[in-house]
């Protein structure tokens, strides 16, 4: 039963530890139903990462890249949004900005998201600046 005798088995920590996870949550979004995930998968999160990253990276003169610090945070609240909500956000900065700084999009992704894993994807993608 145990890998190690006295310690709990790779199984049993597994069984133990994920009890009462859920996969993903029905919200109700001012009448509108979305599905948000709990967690991501590591690639997934890997790929949110490098994708907020990509939007925010720019070129000076010299052709050396930097990330342009105004963008960093609506980045990351968009590419959140997206990925635990699975709802498409508008190509249109304006029209994003609206979206995550008007309404409570993202405090209910928050709400209902795993947020350590978030709080790594933040850290992260500052990590850069």
């Amino acid at each position: 039963m145990n890998d190690v005798e006295g310690y709990l088995s790779s199984d049993q920590v597994m069984k133990v530890g994920l009890r009462g996870y859920k996969e993903s949550t029905k919200v109700n979004w001012h009448g509108v139903i979305i599905d948000v995930d709990y967690f991501l998968t590591i690639e997934e999160e890997g790929l949110i990462i490098g994708s907020i990253l990509n939007c925010c990276a720019r070129e000076d003169e010299a052709g050396d890249e930097y990330i342009e610090p105004q963008l960093v945070d609506q980045a990351i609240r968009t590419h959140i949004i997206a990925a635990y909500a699975h709802v498409a956000i508008p190509n249109d900065l304006e029209k994003q900005h609206r979206l995550v700084y008007c309404s409570d999009l993202y405090d209910v992704v928050l709400k209902n998201a795993n947020q350590a894993q978030i709080n790594n994807i933040i850290a992260v993608v500052k990590s850069y600046m």
